[in-house]
């Protein structure tokens, strides 16, 4: 039997017991019954009205025994009353219904079907239901072309309060392509496969081995395995020792973003880094083709990761985003004396000033104006032939 989750089961109960086949079964008076009505709304979870089967066989059998005829009569009064009551039960429904019914229909929303659609369709249907959205990830299914919604939850037709929010996966597609083997190449011919697949390198370590010191001779997706581009990452072990293994430099002036540099230079175990701006000889508005003007060492030159400093030129655009002026006064006790200023960020620590002192028995004044990527309030530290002197705060604002 099919039930109206509007309809409470108080309110059921009454209406059961006041539709009742037997006379005996139904309310005694139209009174008892409101009564009933009243306290349905009052409580409507409570079974205070329902009827035991059991009971109302009783009450409407007399054990198969034939009834006078003149109690048929009594239809011609019973009937109309039934009918009656019916009606006021109805109406009262309908009442009940459009007072609490809609207004609890109202808060909730159904969620609709959003698969196959793209992010900013599934974001729509889901606004005009009122109903927030939320990218919970990627996956690789063939069935959704790249960049629909593969997958949804809660499931379409879920009742949800308005204001809630789904979760839709985006299909990457279903195209992949086999691991090439990267076993007996240079870390630099193994990046530029692997780049040309679009998969990462999570990490490198080193392990002596017979094979020529610089090479892989391990991976960590065998070759041959079907895998994601964009989505993959992969391990590898180089024949050598941490430290003592010259590798190909990487090249940096393809990434497009400071962490993206700074997270290929963890995997190479590269730990002095320096980042800077150019001379201003490329000019031109910021560049469209990258983040990084120059490096060194340069992309492809052997180095030893854990002991050379690796300094990015990012373009001098990029120092236009924010200034400050800087001013402190300095004892310079040696005969020349390299001063460095750098900025301490998030991001690592960014080269904004240099310059050569000569000795002095008194302080000497040092003042520039430097450029960042940002606004904020950020650490500066004064180095003197290349050791910590002073560390100033300085407010960056909009250049």
């Amino acid at each position: 039997m099919e039930t109206d989750p509007d309809i409470s089961p108080a309110l059921s109960d009454v209406i059961v017991k006041a539709t009742a086949k037997s006379a005996a079964a139904r309310y005694a008076s139209a009174e008892k019954m409101k009564a009933d009505l009243l306290r349905a709304l009052r409580e409507p979870e409570e079974r205070f009205a329902y009827m035991d089967p059991d009971e109302v066989m009783e009450k409407e059998g007399d054990g198969g025994r034939k009834k006078p005829r003149h109690r048929a009569k009594i239809w011609h009064f019973v009937l109309p009353a039934s009918l009656m009551v019916g009606l006021v039960v109805v109406m009262f429904v309908v009442w009940y219904i459009a007072m609490f019914g809609s207004s609890q229909r109202d808060a909730r929303s159904k969620v609709p079907d959003v698969l196959s659609r793209t992010l900013e369709e599934a974001t729509q249907m889901l606004s005009n239901r009122e109903l927030s959205i939320s990218v919970a990830g990627t996956i690789s299914d063939s069935e959704y072309p790249e960049g629909t919604v593969c997958k949804q939850s809660p499931s379409s037709g879920t009742a949800l309060d308005k204001g809630s929010t789904v979760s839709v996966w985006l299909s990457s597609g279903g195209t992949t392509v086999a691991m090439d083997g990267l076993v007996g190449l240079t870390l630099d011919e193994a990046v530029a496969r692997l780049d040309a697949m679009r998969i990462a390198v999570d990490s490198i370590s080193y392990d002596a081995s017979e094979a020529e010191d610089g090479t892989v001779i391990w991976q960590s997706i065998p070759e041959g395995t079907e895998v994601v581009p964009g989505e993959e990452t992969v391990s590898l072990i180089i024949s050598g020792y941490q430290g003592r293994t010259l590798v190909p430099m990487p090249n940096l002036t393809r990434v497009t973003t400071i962490g993206g540099i700074n997270q290929i230079l963890d995997v190479y175990g590269v730990s002095d880094r320096r980042f800077r701006f150019g001379t201003g000889t490329k000019g031109g508005g910021v560049p469209t083709n990258g983040l990084v003007e120059s490096q060194t060492p340069s992309a492809g030159l052997p180095f030893l990761p854990s002991e050379t400093r690796v300094e990015i030129y990012l373009y001098p655009e990029y120092a236009r985003g924010a200034a400050a002026d800087v001013a402190f006064d300095i004892l310079v006790d040696d005969e020349k004396a390299g001063v460095e200023v750098t900025l301490v960020s998030e991001y690592g620590e960014f080269l904004l000033y240099e310059t050569l002192l000569e000795k002095s028995e008194q302080p000497v004044s040092v003042s520039f104006r430097a450029g960042y990527l940002q606004e904020g309030d950020y650490t500066l530290i004064v180095y003197m032939n290349g050791s910590e002197a002073m560390r100033l705060n300085a407010e960056f604002t909009e250049y």
